[in-house]
């Protein structure tokens, strides 16, 4: 579960940006709310507002950055290859920040912390942390400019300190460490890879084959939910009556 995140100097988000889904007190109770092991309550459901290039999609990308990084970057860029990244146009900076808290979905009682600075050429710091009472940290790997290599320091994180100096620049620790079957890093991969959003880290996904065969099955399985659906649609305006969904056979193919 995502308690909140933060990032700076991110595409068109110079200064320092958090979504937070904690709720204080002043929040009333209601479905929309779950409350966690410490007794914080966390926000199920966010709406973001805005006109067309207010910045919306660019308020999600960071995260949706954040999951690919820990989880693929090791599998999905060349060696060589730049990291998918902008910094804003304004800035005088190339360096870019993100952070993320979150909780495992089998873990109720530890916070993590994951915190990145990078450059689209490289990894200048990456940084995990737990929390049962106070946060420690799991690794901090730095780069050090004098030596051209990176400092990394473990606790108890499980990859062997000869390995975790020789990560790639433009590589994720977590996801190198996963390929070495580190235990954590394979339960970091796992929760990155489950978020699931229309956003990537370089922008809105427009269309996923897999996602409307998912969405229809779904659907066609539960149809209370595209009775909400419709409603909704039709409430919203879209020009659109109604889904319906049939099911066919396909002719064998020869």
């Amino acid at each position: 579960m995502i308690r909140s995140y933060s990032f700076k100097n991110f595409y068109s988000f110079l200064e320092e940006t958090e979504v937070s889904l904690l709720a204080n007190k002043q929040v009333p109770d209601s479905n929309n709310l779950t409350t966690l092991k410490d007794g914080q309550r966390v926000s199920k459901v966010m709406t973001v507002l805005g006109h067309n290039a207010s910045g919306k999609t660019k308020l999600l990308m960071p995260l949706a950055f954040m999951s690919w990084f820990m989880s693929r970057s090791f599998q999905d860029i060349a060696p060589d290859a730049l990291i998918p990244i902008e910094p804003h146009l304004a800035s005088d900076s190339d360096v870019i920040s993100c952070k993320v808290e979150f909780m495992l979905a089998h873990d109720k009682k530890n916070i993590y912390r994951y915190e990145l600075d990078l450059t689209k050429t490289q990894v200048n710091r990456e940084a995990l942390y737990v929390k049962d009472k106070r946060f420690k940290y799991l690794f901090i790997r730095e780069w050090d400019e004098e030596t051209k290599q990176y400092q990394v320091k473990q606790q108890g994180f499980g990859l062997k300190p000869t390995e975790a100096k020789k990560v790639r620049k433009n590589a994720s620790l977590i996801a190198t460490a996963a390929q070495y079957g580190v235990d954590v890093a394979k339960e970091l991969v796992g929760f990155a890879d489950r978020i699931a959003t229309n956003v990537t880290m370089v922008g809105k996904r427009n269309f996923d084959d897999g996602l409307l065969g998912e969405s229809t099955l779904f659907y066609n399985e539960n149809k209370h939910f595209l009775e909400k659906l419709n409603t909704h649609i039709k409430r919203l305006d879209f020009g659109v009556e109604g889904i319906s969904i049939k099911t066919i056979t396909l002719p064998e193919s020869s």
